[in-house]
């Protein structure tokens, strides 16, 4: 539990940081990769999402990635898809590979 806790600190301070940079920088277009993940499994708090999702759309637009996207999200959105797995490495026994799935 105290881990978990020491890592969402880690989390909610890089995100104070990655939206001082979206403000630096004012991207046309912001991807907060696997962030829906994120919000799933309360590594990213919700605040901290919308904080980020504001800083963006001031700028520009905003994608997250990531399943189990919260209904909050969902109907804030102006676009939604759901992808579906047809065919994956993990079928096979392959781990996860840094830069692909993580």
């Amino acid at each position: 539990e105290e881990r978990l806790e020491r890592e969402r600190a880690r989390v909610a301070g890089a995100a104070t940081l990655l939206e001082a940079r979206v403000h630096e920088l004012m991207p046309d277009l912001l991807v907060l990769d696997e962030a829906c993940v994120a919000l799933a499994v309360r590594m990213l708090s919700r605040e901290d999402a919308e904080r980020l999702i504001e800083a963006g759309l001031r700028y520009g637009d905003v994608v997250l990635t990531g399943r189990d996207a919260p209904q909050w999200l969902l109907d804030r959105a102006a676009y939604v898809t759901r992808m579906e797995a047809v065919k994956h490495p993990f079928d096979e026994g392959r781990p996860a590979r840094k830069g692909i799935e993580f």
